[in-house]
């Protein structure tokens, strides 16, 4: 058993009163949120006397909105945590989480969104310290959705022991670092929030230190995982987000030393320069370029980030003409996030743009599930049913038995269900489409009875409500009774008639029951003549 005595870290948390927040780039991070304290603890044997005036220099700084204050810490800038001797820093903030804790968010949306503002402040931070500064994601805390930088002087990497302590800090080495080549035209510290951004698709490799060294020299860090991905497998399936893995893959690849440019053969950067060219976000070359490629990183981000909502991007593939992409991608995306709004959705580009309404009534059947407060899923029920062809109402009926385990009783059972679970007030308004689904399956007597029903408000017929008039005089057609299916049309016709003169109904609206009124007479006039033949 391991005892506070026996973990260091331990020690230092108890004795400072503060929880352990990640390695920086130097030092450790501690939290104190009710204090309003982070504090930042270095071997000493790694600062110089120089290094820890600076240190002091920064309690007297000048403060800025974007960096966190630095304070003088009351107990000493030195103190002993166990056998070792640490230098403090210690600042002041209510925030009580950081980029660390961002990145280990299981939402893959909010990683991206804190790590797009981190580059964003990036430059800030960058002309208020100096160039080379480089930032862990343990050193830059968030102030709800504002990251705020825990500052230290510009000192380059940490001594080599150090680094091989704390892996973390040799997976956000630039390869330069590691092989002990000069830097070339890559900043550092964007590297790092690059990697950083990486962390947001794939997880750290797990191993020794050295080994994490070699993959680091080889630009390779996240190279060569099997299953490690964080990502959904519909997500990993989206456009914008495979592109961002990519462009993040060829920033962080290797470059010809001292050139800034990629190196002979990188397949990554070949993919950035084919996507450029294609239309997409053109990466920052030339002069210049190391202050827009934290906005570039941000932007490619934003737009992975935005595509991480399935609605949205199932929705983007439909009007881009895409319906079988889209449904696809919405079916591999409920597995993971059965939503109903995505539920909807997919259920409309089966029906409306794949022509198959069974499966929309499938979807609608979930949707309905998942959330039986709301009403939409019955309504578009209601539709999907009331709106199958003449045709194909023919053959339901043909096939249908008095077995609600019927297919024709499953779908009159589906209809009667989410008309019943409407409320009252909405009812009325879906009434003709209820009356389409039993006309349609062949239900007429229950459809005469239940358009008798929702025609009349009390003792008063409602003459105006044309979409149930001539439902009614289907049903009496379809029941044999001619003189009232004509009787019926008559009084429609007279009804149009009467709301044209006055203006009572758009014309729109006037037309399309004028076109049924006329189909409807075609019929009976054939049903007639029928009937005088025989």
């Amino acid at each position: 058993m391991t005892t506070a005595v026996d973990d260091p870290r331990r020690v230092v948390e108890n004795e400072l009163g503060a929880e352990y927040a990640g390695a920086g780039w130097w030092g450790s991070l501690y939290r104190a949120p009710g204090r309003r304290r982070w504090y930042r603890l270095i071997p000493v044997e790694e600062v110089s006397g120089e290094q820890r005036a600076e240190l002091l220099a920064w309690q007297t700084r000048p403060r800025r909105p974007d960096l966190v204050p630095v304070l003088r810490e009351d107990r000493g800038e030195q103190r002993q945590f166990g056998d070792r001797w640490f230098q403090i820093v210690s600042y002041e903030t209510d925030a009580d989480r950081s980029l660390g804790d961002a990145l280990d968010d299981p939402e893959p949306a909010y990683r991206l969104a804190c790590v797009a503002a981190t580059l964003r402040a990036f430059p800030g931070w960058r002309d208020g310290i100096g160039p080379g500064l480089v930032a862990l994601p343990a050193d830059v805390v968030l102030a709800g959705h504002r990251p705020l930088l825990l500052p230290l002087p510009v000192w380059g990497p940490p001594s080599l022991g150090e680094l091989f302590v704390a892996p973390e800090r040799l997976a956000h080495l630039t390869p330069e670092a590691a092989r002990g080549l000069p830097p070339g035209g890559r900043d550092p510290g964007v590297y790092a929030l690059a990697v950083a951004a990486l962390r947001c698709f794939e997880s750290l490799p797990y191993g020794d230190s050295e080994r994490l060294m070699q993959r680091a020299a080889c630009s390779g860090v996240f190279g060569g995982q099997r299953g490690e991905g964080r990502l959904p497998v519909w997500m990993r399936r989206v456009r914008q987000v495979r592109a961002a893995r990519d462009e993040l893959a060829g920033f962080t690849g290797l470059r010809a030393a001292g050139t800034g440019a990629a190196e002979p053969g990188r397949s990554a950067d070949v993919r950035g320069t084919a996507r450029e060219g294609a239309g997409g976000l053109a990466r920052p070359r030339g002069a210049g370029a190391d202050d827009a490629e934290p906005g570039w990183l941000a932007d490619v981000l934003d737009a992975a980030r935005h595509s991480m909502d399935p609605v949205t991007t199932v929705r983007a593939l439909r009007e881009a003409g895409e319906p079988h992409r889209a449904l696809g991608l919405a079916h591999a995306a409920l597995v993971d996030r059965p939503g109903y709004d995505l539920l909807l959705l997919a259920a409309d580009i089966a029906r409306q743009d794949l022509r198959e309404p069974l499966e929309a009534l499938s979807l609608l059947e979930r949707a309905a599930l998942a959330d039986p407060e709301r009403v939409e899923a019955y309504e578009k029920q209601l539709s999907v049913v009331g709106g199958l062809s003449s045709a194909g109402r023919l053959r339901l009926s043909g096939a249908a038995d008095d077995s609600i385990h019927s297919f024709a009783g499953r779908l009159r059972a589906t209809a009667t269900a989410a008309f019943d679970r409407l409320p009252p007030g909405r009812r009325v308004d879906h009434a003709h489409e209820m009356a389409s689904c039993l006309i349609g399956l062949g239900e007429l007597t229950a459809a005469n009875a239940f358009v008798h029903e929702w025609l009349h408000d009390g003792q008063t017929l409602m003459w105006w409500r044309f979409d149930l008039m001539i439902d009614y005089a289907e049903t009496f057609l379809g029941l044999g009774h001619l003189d009232a299916a004509g009787q019926i049309s008559e009084q429609v016709r007279a009804g149009l008639k009467k709301v044209r003169e006055n203006g009572q109904m758009a014309r729109d609206e006037i037309h399309r029951h004028g076109v049924r009124l006329a189909d409807f007479d075609l019929t009976l006039l054939a049903a007639r003549d029928g009937e005088t033949r025989s």
